[in-house]
């Protein structure tokens, strides 16, 4: 989709009004009509070397300049923007993929355009029709929608711990498909349209459906006049506790007019509010006029709410405010909200004394910080020492607890959680934070029972000698989630608890882990505090707590491999929007799938394969990649692709390439001298996906033998080899999987298995043995772009006809079959497999044409297939007998009765004698099996047999040698 398509499909339904091309840095502006989208090419021509913009926001009247808020009489769309981790943004909490970015879009509001801008995605909301603002009351409630669709997004980044910017202003710039980011000018990267839909919306509709994020909006208007609350308390203490707020009173003088407008919403909430705002505002008495503030001042208290801590980090960017954040939603919080008016009015006790600290109003602080921000309270309980008695504070604090009506604050932090009108306590009631609202377990007496609240767990047990408390946890813990692995048949469970940093930590853990008193002590390692004493009591909780939630806990289904589910309709792969756990333990793959990622200019990957497709070697290689999850789908036995000849030829590069279709090369490559099980297990992970060996030249000859004998004909029969356990056997890892290997020589020799050499296409010699500059640059592009084109194959795989693919694949096989009769079939149909994915991946990956793709997936193939051995050569029997014609040639000189020293065998009548005793000893020396060759020579007539008793022996007797006839096998001398 060109720039105009993008614009056309925007303003589709714009009858009249203007947009604009907007470039930076030089801010420069070009109005456009948003019926006639001709000018804009000629436009961003002019802007040519800059960030094109465009302003979905409709004028009235065309404007060559910077647009504000009153200037826009509509808006065709809504819009988010999401940055992705790249080195052109200055933050590093942003998600790392395009597939982390889509999780933020909510399901129940897919958008109609995606658009990747480079370094981000822009998702865009269509509407039927253009909203036209007829009143300011239409403008507000765009501008209010707009900021709660933002607001939800930016509310599900902050739960992972990502950042989103705020683009919620309907005057903002987007950038404009079909252009160049050259935020980075060194990697300019196209701009453009991801995945376009017919989905359009009634704003009334997102309105009903989003829902309610207070504060989200920059300015948000009212429906009614600000409303004083008895407990409201004064400026001094948003004044003297927001970072924000002291900025703008030290910097009184340079403030921007929205971070005066912002401090200005807050500042008039509190009891002396309006004289706070005049004092401020007086602080530059060249802008400040006493009149033109009391409207300000107006309007505010009237039609506004207080612009939150998102607008004045997001849209202000002021970068003063605490990591982590200071607890609160606004500034004016301090001054209204029950526990910051509490820790204000504490930290404003800058010596503590017993006439500062004995007053109801400060017990009621204290009070309210023992409960509801224990960690302030603890600060303070400090601070008083050496300056007031603190056991005389404890008890005076325990009288004002107790005097004070409707103060839900209990001493010990024993409170008993609440009970409903079903008589169910919910842990929400004690833990208002708690991310899944869990039943508290039932007590199995009266006389025990479970205590929960921001303190931990707690077990009360009630005696003839009074309560009892015995501590679980000193912070909140339960479990979250159960995980049942459909693979293992065994159940996970995730256990959640509040970590010294005050967020919310899971860990997954077997669930003979989690009730073992043991065992659990492994959550230390993870950030709980927590000894053997408060273990035994912790499982007791857990189980408790599973048993009485067993309907509520979330359930989920875990994986401990990768590939096709539930009859090819889903495909597990990090990255891919689906509802599986990834559910493996061992280190090494949980390394593995750490390496399916995507990372990267993709534009930058494209553009370098597109390079390395020139060359046919190369691209069958890389087109092999994309051909592993094909197997199941076409129906394709297990292959091995090995790319062998001399160093320095771009075989290892090429192999990174490949790889880096679907994550990171260097982690995702095993090397060949990992171990049996090793390599077994990362097949079985990586099912449906590529396995790449490198580096067989690692090995010594024995170890590539046997590595050929049993690795790579384990690996081609797609099941692992069945082992032994103290408790029985082990259950036997299963695959499907395409290999792809590399090395100095080749694997095919005279001794080889025939199950190995009818699974092996073996490729001589590295593709880019004349470009040894390119293969060094394929290691750095691959280990720094990778992953996005693995995506974008199996999105377009999961939405294909398999029907249909199996009929091309047929017809391919067939096709090559019929051209190249002498040609081993299984060979042939591994190469249909990989020209199928070829011409999928040239249309899905690299935009070509069907004719094209066909056309080049096909060449490529040819081309390798005109490598591979022919049927005679691969027959066993001609290899073995090829290798016994070169080693009798080469013994020539010990053919002979009268020579000296050992012999083996002589010369007679035109045929050759050789000792079987010695024959026999050489073959297994290479590990061809005698029996097995000399009757498959028998029964083609190269060998005599003889008859003894009721057997056949494949040799005859021969010449008396040192007294006695041995046996030889006569063999017809050629040449």
């Amino acid at each position: 989709m060109d720039v105009i398509q993008f614009l056309k499909t925007i303003f589709e339904y714009a009858e009249t009004g203007y947009t604009q091309v907007f470039a930076l840095p030089t801010t420069q502006a070009r109005a456009v009509p948003t019926t006639d989208f001709s000018g804009v090419p000629v436009a961003i021509q002019q802007f040519q070397g800059q960030n094109i913009y465009f302003s979905p926001g409709i004028t009235g009247d065309p404007k060559n300049s910077k647009l504000s808020e009153p200037d826009i009489i509509g808006i065709p769309a809504l819009w988010a923007d999401v940055d992705i981790f790249h080195p052109a943004h200055a933050k590093p909490n942003l998600p790392q993929t395009v597939e982390e970015a889509y999780t933020l879009i909510p399901k129940f509001l897919p958008p109609s355009i995606i658009v990747h801008s480079g370094h981000g995605l822009q998702f865009w909301w269509l509407l039927r029709e253009c909203w036209m603002f007829d009143t300011p009351e239409e403008k507000n409630r765009a501008q209010d929608i707009l900021a709660r669709l933002q607001g939800l997004i930016r509310q599900r980044a902050r739960d992972k711990g990502w950042h989103v910017d705020s683009t919620q202003d309907i005057c903002r710039v987007m950038r404009l498909p079909g252009t160049l980011n050259v935020k980075i000018p060194e990697q300019p990267v196209w701009a453009q349209v991801m995945e376009l839909s017919d989905i359009r919306y009634d704003p009334s509709e997102i309105d009903e459906i989003l829902p309610a994020i207070e504060q989200t909006a920059a300015t948000t208007h009212r429906t009614a006049a600000f409303e004083r609350r008895t407990t409201d308390g004064p400026a001094a203490y948003m004044l003297h506790n927001c970072m924000f707020m002291q900025h703008c009173q030290l910097n009184a003088k340079t403030i921007s007019y929205g971070e005066w407008l912002a401090a200005l919403t807050n500042i008039v909430r509190a009891t002396d509010g309006i004289e706070a705002a005049h004092a401020i505002s007086a602080m530059d008495p060249d802008r400040y006029k006493p009149a033109d503030t009391d409207k300000k001042i107006d309007e505010a208290l009237g039609a506004m709410n207080p612009q939150n801590c998102d607008y004045v980090r997001g849209i202000l960017g002021f970068q003063g405010c605490p990591s982590g954040g200071c607890g609160i939603q606004a500034p004016c919080g301090w001054s209204l909200g029950k526990t910051p008016q509490a820790r204000a009015l504490i930290r404003s006790i800058t010596v503590p004394t017993a006439e500062s600290v004995y007053t109801p109003e400060v017990l009621q602080a204290a009070a309210v910080l023992e409960k509801d921000a224990p960690a302030e309270y603890d600060q303070f309980y400090h601070r008083l020492s050496g300056q007031v008695n603190k056991n005389t504070f404890r008890k005076e604090l325990s009288k004002h607890k107790r005097e004070q009506s409707g103060l839900t604050v209990i001493e010990g932090g024993a409170q008993e959680t609440p009970a409903d009108t079903n008589g169910d306590r919910w842990l929400i009631n004690c833990i208002p934070d708690i991310p899944v609202n869990l039943k508290m377990p039932g007590s199995s007496s009266n006389y025990v029972s479970w205590i929960a609240n921001e303190r931990g767990i707690k077990l009360k047990r009630v005696t003839d000698k009074g309560e009892s408390y015995h501590e679980a946890s000193y912070a909140p813990v339960f479990i979250s989630e159960r995980i049942f692995n459909i693979d293992t048949k065994r159940e996970k469970a995730a256990v959640t608890f509040r970590n010294h940093f005050g967020h919310w930590q899971s860990v997954v853990l077997p669930k003979s882990t989690i009730f073992d008193a043991k065992k659990i002590m492994c959550l230390a390692d993870s950030g709980l505090t927590i000894n053997s004493d408060m273990a035994k009591n912790l499982t007791k909780w857990l189980s408790a707590l599973e048993a009485s939630n067993n309907s509520i806990i979330p359930s989920r289904a875990g994986v401990a491999k990768l590939g096709w589910r539930n009859h090819e309709t889903e495909f597990i792969c990090p990255g891919l929007n689906n509802d599986y756990v990834l559910d493996v333990d061992d280190s090494a793959s949980q390394k593995i799938l750490g390496g399916f990622g995507m990372y990267g200019d993709q534009e930058l990957w494209l553009n370098t394969m597109s390079e390395l497709r020139k060359r046919p070697k190369a691209r069958f290689i890389l087109a092999a990649a994309f051909a592993a999850p094909l197997l199941q789908i076409v129906g394709q036995r297990i292959f091995c692709i090995h790319n062998h000849g001399d160093s320095r030829d771009g075989k290892t590069a090429t192999l990174h390439a490949a790889l880096s279709v679907w994550g990171h090369p260097s982690t995702l490559k095993i090397l060949a001298n990992s171990s049996e099980t090793g390599i077994e297990r990362t097949a079985s992970l990586c099912t449906d996906l590529p396995l790449g060996i490198g580096e067989l030249e690692t090995l010594d000859e024995k170890r590539r033998a046997e590595f050929i004998d049993n690795i790579i004909y384990v690996l081609s029969e797609g099941k692992g080899r069945q082992r032994a356990t103290p408790g029985g056997l082990q259950e036997s890892s299963t695959w499907r999987t395409l290999i792809l290997m590399n090395g100095e020589s080749g694997i095919i020799q005279d001794s080889t298995k025939g199950g190995i050499v009818t699974r092996v296409l073996e490729i001589y010699r590295g593709p880019f043995a004349d470009d040894l500059v390119f293969a060094s640059n394929l290691y750095r592009i691959t280990d720094k772009n990778y992953g996005h084109a693995g995506r974008i194959f199996l999105d377009n795989l999961l939405r294909s006809n398999y029907t249909e693919l199996q009929q091309t694949y047929d017809t391919l096989r067939y096709r090559l079959r019929d051209k190249y009769p002498n040609h081993i079939d299984s060979h042939l149909d591994a190469a249909a497999c990989v020209a199928l994915a070829d011409q999928l991946s040239s249309m899905w990956v690299f935009g070509e044409d069907k004719q094209t793709a066909c056309i080049g997936a096909l060449a490529a193939a040819e081309h390798i297939i005109e490598q591979l051995i022919t049927k005679d050569v691969a027959d066993e029997s001609e290899r073995a007998w090829q290798w016994l014609q070169g080693w009798i040639a080469a013994n020539d000189c010990r053919f002979g009765i009268h020579n000296n020293g050992l012999i083996l065998g002589y010369q007679e009548d035109g045929y050759i004698y050789v000792l079987k005793t010695e024959l026999s000893k050489a073959m297994k020396s290479e590990n061809l099996n005698p029996d097995k060759f000399y009757r498959k020579w028998a029964e083609q007539d190269r060998i005599p047999t003889t008859k003894v008793g009721d057997k056949r022996t494949f040799a005859v007797r021969g010449k008396t040698i040192g007294g006695v006839k041995p046996w030889f096998i006569k063999i017809k001398a050629e040449g």
